[in-house]
């Protein structure tokens, strides 16, 4: 909705619009000024709102005001005459400025202006001084504050985070009542004395900055609560609930980053805390990580309030004895978590190699996470932080797990990961609360049958390591929901695996099981089954038992054959069967009516059975790099099939009822022996992708030119001598292929792509070129080597989006003078043509019109016997790097009018 500040029709065409937007139907000034809240940022208004219309002035009773998410760039100074003003909301709209009648709402309490694109604030702000909220963080551009802000004395609450502050005014600690104070994500570098005056600040929040100190008078903030001077730490645990479903394939998740949920983090330039951090006696949460840290001052540990105490990612080699004063914390991260380094790239620099022995005071301790620092053992007295319920130790340098650990009977989660572990001690079967270990990247060879006493335990991760089997004692985690064994070398599976009634994800991918134990079909309640990169031959028939079953993954392996009880999985929705051995598919295949992808690629299938055309609900369906000869009419029922691989076979023919797949985007039939196709083509109208490469084709359908939602055709490799005038109607194409055939023409009708971008003729018997393919304006690359063009056609120069032209292998004596309009041209290849003459010493002199293709980088023109070039040309064309193949740099002779080479 475009909002008119002045209309013709009278005075009040201001207050009528209005009236619309405040939703009354009948304009009634009245109304309107007795209104006392107006909210214009619902859904059909939102990013609508562009001018505030001026006669908003006259609503002086409005008490709230919410234009949230518009796009207004200024408001009218009648804003002003709003004085009973009590909520104002702007956020989301790109001010750059306010107008110093906002000092005039001397009632304001809130002020929300977010998200906008303020680059200064009037001094008229100081007249706000019954103002207790001001929001002016994310996405504006402030650089400073004016020092009227220190008349805003009621302020209790500001945030000016993200902004381009890189100071505060003194002024500022004026703000005697301010308890929350935001100004994270910013380029601040220091902090002034006058931050000390604050003495009712409870929450301060300084992360992503560039402080490098503090000044000692933020000692003097004793009622501070929350301190934050880095990112929120370590990554909260939690259960894989879910392993999504690529849009086009079976997802093959192998590291479970679902697990565990962070922020990515920054690493800031804080190098050292004052002493006085620890006059902060009621300071409860600490945020310090991911700073330059190496070392924390001893006055650390008055601070015995403190109840999360973050200093992950910074460079401490030691940890004070002091830290053991801080016994009411609950909280304390001292490393980088392994997923936050996989995410990020960002190497750890944490360097702690001990503990000292005070850790063992923080017995109120439940989270502690000491990941990827230095730590290859434990001081005795960590096994006093019995409260301990979630620790993690992972990208560390343990070799074998500190039985201090195994006396916190009340973890529930512990990292252990990305170490040198070779054996875990039977004493790990003491952790009988634990319901989430997390083993991966070690050196183990064996579990401890002990591990059978965790019967808490729902997640087990021990992928990556060296183990050859699994003990049976598995088979007493009845509890165990997802287990993940990996990158092991498992030759077989106990059968008491088929007691984990409540598995819901199994993951055994890259061992080397050759068989399932027939107990594989207890697991009534699994849903996904990961076997990829083994060594089966076979499926047990209990296979069939896993009626929960939604995803299946059995992809490298080396079955020959599925049972027939592989139908009885009817809640499948995605199976890969990809790269084994299999000859033949059975007809119970067709049972699996909830199936959405499939892959059978890289197996031995010479047919299909029939029931394949059960699969009402398949989505995508592979078959590249078989054997088929031929499809089965009732392909045609996969009414939703939107996918379609079939490359790599040796089909001859397309049944008719193909036409059936009427939301059909993408067909790939490249490298395989097809003749014709069938006209039912033409009804594959939602068709974006059709890839014929590599057959034998003689011709195209009339009907090709159905296909009006077609983007990308490919036809290389065929025996195509002409083209269907149809070809016109695929107005949509945005890449056509038919390299290697053995076109002769073009028909006219090729001028109607307007909207193609490339085009790729070589190989083929070209002679000319029709004068429509001027048309093609939207053309980026034209290949059109290895043909029998003698000329090009004039309007060869209405391309003017052209980027790349290759004309190498061809019979032109001359180029046409509107060559020189290719101006975005960056890549031309003249090589071997008779340029100037068919006579060896012929010689081409350039014409001036190409002193145009400025944009010009690489020119190849090998084999075209002698030319020249104008000193303007060479002048002009500065991007040219070389003359490539000949080696001749574009730096020549200055002293000559025309050089020939």
């Amino acid at each position: 909705m475009n909002i008119v500040t002045k209309n013709k029709e009278g005075p009040d065409d201001g207050l009528v619009i209005l009236g619309k937007l405040c939703g009354f139907k009948d304009f009634h000034r009245e109304r309107l000024t007795e209104l006392k809240r107006l909210t214009l940022s619902s859904a059909s208004h939102r990013g609508t709102l562009r001018v505030l219309p001026p006669e908003i002035g006259v609503m002086t009773n409005l008490e709230e005001l919410n234009i949230k998410d518009q796009r207004l760039k200024v408001l009218p100074p009648e804003i002003g005459n709003l004085t009973n003003l009590h909520w104002l909301g702007l956020e989301g709209n790109p001010l750059e400025e306010l107008p110093p009648e906002i000092g005039n709402l001397v009632n304001l309490e809130y002020l929300y202006l977010g998200e906008s694109n303020l680059k200064v604030l009037p001094p008229e702000i100081g007249n706000l001084t019954s103002l207790k909220r001001l929001w002016i963080g994310w996405a504006n551009q402030l650089t400073a504050l004016p020092p009227e802000i220190g008349k805003l004395t009621n302020l209790e609450s500001l945030r000016i985070g993200a902004n381009q502050l890189t100071s505060l005014p003194p002024e500022f600690g004026n703000l005697t009542n301010l308890k929350e104070l935001r100004i994270g994500n910013g380029p601040l570098t220091a902090l002034p004395p006058e931050i000390g005056n604050l003495i009712n600040l409870q929450k301060l929040t300084l992360h992503s900055n560039r402080l490098t100190a503090l000044p000692p008078e933020i000692g003097k903030l004793t009622s501070l609560e929350e301190l934050e001077l880095g990112e929120i730490g370590p990554p909260e645990t939690g259960k894989l609930t879910d392993l999504e479903e690529s849009e086009h394939e079976l997802e093959r998740d192998e590291s479970f980053d679902g697990v565990v949920r962070y922020k990515a983090r920054i690493l800031k330039e804080l190098t050292d805390l004052p002493s006085e951090i620890g006059n902060l006696s009621n300071l409860k949460i600490l945020r310090i990580g991911d700073n330059q840290l190496i070392s924390l001052p001893r006055e650390i540990g008055n601070l015995t309030s403190l109840q999360e105490l973050r200093i992950g990612n910074s460079p401490l080699t030691v940890l004070p004895p002091e830290i053991g004063n801080l016994t009411s914390l609950e909280e304390l991260e001292l490393g980088a978590s392994v997923q936050w380094v996989n995410r990020t790239g960002h190497k750890p620099i944490n360097e702690l190699v001990e503990l000292p022995p005070e850790i063992g005071n923080l017995t109120n301790l439940t989270k502690l996470s000491l990941g990827a620092n230095q730590l290859t053992g434990l001081p005795p007295e960590f096994g006093d932080l019995t409260n301990l319920t979630t620790l993690s130790l992972e990208s560390n340098q343990f070799k074998i797990l500190p039985l201090e650990i195994c006396k916190l009977t009340n973890l529930k989660a512990l990292f252990i990961d990305d170490n040198q572990l070779t054996i875990l001690p039977p004493e790990i079967g003491d952790l009988t609360s634990l319901t989430f270990l997390w083993l991966k990247a070690n050196q183990l060879t064996e579990l401890p049958p002990e591990i059978g006493n965790l019967t808490n335990l729902d997640t087990l991760m021990i992928d990556d390591n060296q183990l050859t089997a699994l003990p049976q004692e598995i088979g007493k985690l009845t509890n165990l929901e997802y287990l993940s064994t990996g990158a092991n070398q498992l030759t077989a599976l106990p059968p008491e695996v088929g007691n984990l009634a409540n598995l819901a994800m199994l993951y055994l991918s890259n061992n080397r099981l050759a068989e399932l134990p027939p107990e594989v079909g207890n697991l009534a309640n699994l849903a996904m089954l990961y076997l990829s990169n083994n060594r089966l031959e076979e499926l047990p028939p209990e296979i069939g038992n896993l009626t929960s079953l939604e995803k299946l993954g059995l992809d490298y392996n080396q079955l020959t054959d599925l049972p027939p009880e592989i139908g009885n999985l009817t809640n499948l929705t995605g199976l890969d069967l990809s790269d084994n051995q299999l000859t033949a598919l059975p007809s119970e295949i067709g049972d699996l009516t909830n199936l959405s992808f499939v892959r059978f690629e890289a197996n031995y299938l010479k047919f299909l059975p029939p029931q394949i055309g059960d699969l009402a609900n398949l989505k995508r369906l592979n078959l590249e790099y078989n054997h088929l000869k031929s499809l089965p009419p009732q392909i045609g029922n996969l009414a939703n099939l939107a996918d379609l691989l079939l490359k790599f076979n040796q089909l001859t023919e397309l049944p008719p009822e193909i036409g059936n797949l009427t939301v059909l985007v993408r067909l790939d039939l490249e490298s395989n022996a097809l003749k014709d196709l069938p006209p039912e083509i033409g009804s594959l109208a939602k068709l974006e992708t059709l890839n014929l490469d590599s057959n034998q084709l003689m011709e195209l359908p009339a009907q090709i030119g159905n296909l009006a939602n077609l983007k990308g055709l490919f036809i290389n490799n065929n025996l195509l001598d002409d083209l269907p005038n149809e070809i016109g109607n695929l107005t949509d194409l945005q890449g056509l292929d038919l390299f290697h055939n053995q076109l002769t023409r073009l028909p006219p009708q090729i001028g109607k792509l307007t909207n193609l971008r490339e085009l790729d003729l070589h190989r083929n018997q070209l002679k000319n070129l029709p004068s429509e393919i001027g048309e093609l304006t939207s053309l980026v690359r034209l290949d059109l080597a290895s043909n029998k063009v003698e000329e090009l056609p004039p309007e060869i120069g209405n391309l003017t989006s052209l980027e790349e032209l290759d004309l190498d292998y061809n019979q032109l004596t001359e180029l046409p003078l509107e060559i020189g309009n290719l101006t975005n041209l960056v890549y031309l290849d003249l090589n071997d043509n008779p340029l100037g003459g068919k006579d060896d010493d012929s010689f081409y002199e350039f014409p001036d019109e190409f002193c145009n293709l400025i944009n010009l980088k690489r020119m190849s023109v090998w084999g075209i016997g002698m030319f020249g070039i104008s000193e303007e040309m060479d002048d002009r064309m500065v991007n040219l790097i070389a003359w490539p193949y000949l080696g001749i740099e574009s730096e020549l002779d200055e002293d000559e009018d025309v050089r020939s080479v």
